[in-house]
């Protein structure tokens, strides 16, 4: 955010021991206001309510009878309408203002500042200070003039340096001219990189004259990117201000129904999760993005599941004392060749054998308990994984078996041992 100036209201005293400085206009919480002035005499300014004086009071000139002031505040809210001000004893002229400023660091105001004064007395061009450096970019700085003599309310400074804007010079200041009254001026300018500031130099009206500068440096407030941390929200209507930036995420968890959350517009694509499911019906609206898998465990027959249809691929496994009844049944009759016999039934053992191996691969084998409902989820499927390559091999296996069979039950018919019957499901 950057500082920018708003406003001025500026005043004098005339031989007096207060007077009046009227707030600036469209003050608001957050902006800063900084006060500079001349006052003649040793005593100088006594602190505005709300102020904080920098360089820790009046400044005085190398010379002379004369006190610079310089303070700020960071409005909250509870500013008057206007502010006394006044010597801290006896009675003076004064010139002053009071510069109100926007886009300022509530917490660190003033970045840097100094002040500076003449070096052999009295002088008709003014200096301002060396070695003040800001520490951050984009500062506003404030070069303010205090001189001991009056200029009857006239300007003092006939041409300030490039890139300066003038804010106040000597607007509304006392009567009077000479030693016996005072004169302020002040001029803001950009600090785009942090670094010392120039020591800039002015030319005074009116000739030599014992003086006071300083630079005010105003940091700009740092641009905060508000995050709204949002937990288990179902509502935007739950979070007061979603509009500062936050893109709001709707933590929704067991949820079965679009018709638990409110808003559910709010960005979010809810994923139902539905845990141990065996049929669509469970979940009352199946349609909002979840993908149901019936997990079905220790099925003998399609029946035991009411929607098979829902991406569960059931096979119909039946386990009887003579193998797995539709896949395939052997049988056969003795001729009276017991070799023959002998070999049917060596091959019937090794068929039984195999689809064995394939039942307990599918049946035999139950997922650990896990932690988490997705634990748990995945294990079934690693399961569900494993018993369909089983199935896969013992299939395999036994189509091995099976064609070694029917070789060699053709062979005993060309030879006439035995009668073979051969069903495949």
């Amino acid at each position: 955010m950057a500082v920018v100036f708003e406003s001025v209201s500026s005043g004098h005293l005339d031989n007096a021991s207060s007077g009046s400085l009227a707030k600036p206009a469209g003050v608001v919480s957050g902006d800063a206001l900084v006060f500079v002035g001349d006052i003649d005499g040793t005593a100088g300014f006594s602190t505005l309510t709300g102020f904080t004086d920098l360089f820790g009071g009046p400044v005085s000139g190398a010379g002379g009878t004369f006190r610079g002031g310089f303070q700020y505040r960071v409005c909250d809210g509870t500013e008057p309408v206007s502010y006394t001000i006044s010597p801290v004893s006896g009675s003076e002229r004064a010139a002053f203002a009071l510069l109100r400023f926007s886009g300022v660091d509530n917490a660190s105001p003033i970045n840097a500042s100094g002040t500076e004064t003449p070096f052999d007395g009295a002088s008709a061009f003014a200096d301002f200070p060396f070695g003040v450096t800001t520490s951050v970019a984009d500062c506003v700085v404030v070069g303010a003039i205090c001189a001991e003599s009056g200029n009857s309310g006239s300007p003092i400074v006939p041409t300030w340096p490039a890139g300066w804007t003038e804010r106040y010079d000597n607007d509304n200041g006392p009567p009077g001219g000479g030693n016996a009254s005072a004169s302020c001026a002040a001029a803001t300018f950009d600090k785009a990189i942090a670094g010392e500031i120039d020591n800039e130099f002015v030319g005074l009206s009116g000739g030599s004259t014992q003086w006071v500068t300083a630079y005010i440096a105003l940091a700009p407030a740092t641009a905060s990117a508000d995050a709204l941390l949002a937990n288990d929200v179902e509502s935007g209507t739950e979070v007061s201000s979603p509009a500062v930036g936050q893109e709001h995420g709707l933590a929704a968890t067991n949820v079965e129904s679009t018709a638990e959350l409110s808003a559910p517009a709010l960005g979010l694509a809810h994923i139902l999760a539905a845990n141990g499911v065996e049929v669509a019906s469970e979940t009352s609206s199946p349609d909002v993005g979840q993908v149901q898998a019936l997990v079905a465990h220790n099925i003998e027959a399609q029946t035991q599941v009411s929607t098979p249809t829902l991406s569960e691929t059931l096979q119909q496994i039946e386990r009887s004392p003579t193998g797995i009844a539709g896949l395939v049944d052997t049988r056969w009759r003795d001729r009276g060749d017991r070799e023959g016999q002998r070999q049917c039934q060596a091959w019937e053992d090794a068929r039984r054998t195999t689809l064995d191996r394939a039942f307990d691969s599918v049946f035999g084998e139950k997922p650990a308990a896990k932690t988490s409902a997705d634990e748990l989820q995945a294990a079934r499927i690693a399961s569900e994984s494993r018993k369909l390559a089983g199935i896969e091999a013992g299939l395999n296996a036994l189509t091995q078996h099976v064609d070694a069979m029917e070789a060699e039950i053709k062979q005993q018919q060309e030879d006439g041992d035995i009668e073979t019957l051969l069903l495949v499901a």
